[in-house]
């Protein structure tokens, strides 16, 4: 079950779900609807559990994509402890000036602030698409759509974004709002 669990969350997802994680929320469901289960050996079991499994999963993948908490991008893995001294995450990006990251900065404040005045459900195709680089048979199968649906949602939305990022000037992260 866990080669299964860790096959389909992926690499991208593994950064925030562990497959371990999966299969425990399997044997404790698997526990609590124990007398629910109507099968007769143990392929019927192991069909049960891989149902349940099934479920699981989806669920996750809904949870943690579907609900844009937050970008994968974001997301980056513990370093590995060597025993020898605290954990080197290393330098951010050791070749960005701070007015480049400045810039940087007011960019994504501008497209955050024009992503959320697409329409929902175009907002977050785009952002499961060009933040956190799904392709779009992976959003389509979390999101229950068509992949036809997913792209024509993600031309739309890309289509407005780039009419809403042409409309506003970049903002500044020092500047205050007025009220």
């Amino acid at each position: 079950m866990l080669a299964i669990a860790n096959a389909a969350i992926g690499p991208k997802l593994s950064r925030r779900i562990d497959g371990e994680d999966i299969v425990q929320s399997v044997a404790l469901k698997a526990w609590m609807n124990l007398e629910h289960f109507e099968g007769n050996d143990e392929s019927d079991w192991k069909a049960w559990l891989a149902a349940i499994l099934k479920s699981e999963i989806q669920q996750m993948i809904r949870t943690h994509i579907g609900t844009l908490r937050r970008s994968l991008r974001c997301e980056v893995p513990e370093p590995r402890l060597s025993g020898s001294g605290p954990a080197d995450y290393g330098p951010v990006a050791p070749d960005t000036s701070p007015s480049g990251r400045a810039s940087r900065n007011e960019e994504m404040a501008n497209l955050e602030s024009s992503l959320t005045q697409l329409p929902s459900h175009e907002e977050e195709v785009v952002r499961l698409q060009r933040l956190d680089q799904m392709t779009i048979l992976e959003i389509a199968d979390s999101l229950g759509k068509r992949p036809g649906a997913v792209a024509g949602l993600l031309a739309r939305g890309v289509q407005r974004l780039r009419g809403l990022m042409q409309q506003r000037p970049p903002r500044r992260i020092d500047d205050e709002p007025t009220a």
